[in-house]
């Protein structure tokens, strides 16, 4: 008639624990926390800063050494591009892509007459005045809504 509560006592600790994350055993590390070897170069004493400056200033000087001695060459970029403000030692790579204008280009004059920017404003208020109403109460969509006044524009 009724399930016995005394045989399922166990059933969910058992069920639960592998799913459970070894988070709670009470062992947690700190932010920053290093053990006695952990981040220390071998042979390297931490903790004086006399020490590091000195170690910092060996290295330095190690680096001068290897530059000075052309076994480490500084490696310098070669830049090539349309203009370049030196001596015009790229000028010559160029040369062969230069252009040749045969006759001048022409200048069209599109620029719209004050009588057309007047009418296209008219146009533009007249459209947003009707557009308002549409956007109004409008539960559609976006997508929707602007078809719907691309198609009443079309008309």
């Amino acid at each position: 008639p009724g399930e016995s509560l005394s045989h399922s006592e166990g059933e969910d600790e058992e069920e639960g624990g592998d799913d459970e994350d070894d988070d709670d055993d009470g062992f947690f590390v700190p932010h920053g926390y290093l053990s006695d070897d952990e981040g220390a170069l071998e042979g390297e004493e931490g903790g004086d800063l006399e020490k590091q400056k000195l170690r910092q200033k060996l290295k330095a000087r190690e680096w001068d050494e290897l530059i000075s001695s052309k076994k480490m060459k500084v490696l310098e970029p070669v830049v090539r591009g349309c203009v370049w403000e030196e001596d015009g030692l790229c000028l010559e790579h160029f040369q062969q892509y230069a252009v040749c204008m045969v006759e001048p280009l022409p200048t069209p004059d599109n620029s719209p007459s004050p009588g057309e920017l007047s009418q296209r404003r008219q146009r533009e208020e007249q459209l947003l005045a009707q557009l308002l109403p549409l956007l109004h109460g409008n539960t559609n969509s976006s997508k929707i809504i602007m078809t719907e006044f691309q198609e009443f524009c079309r008309q």
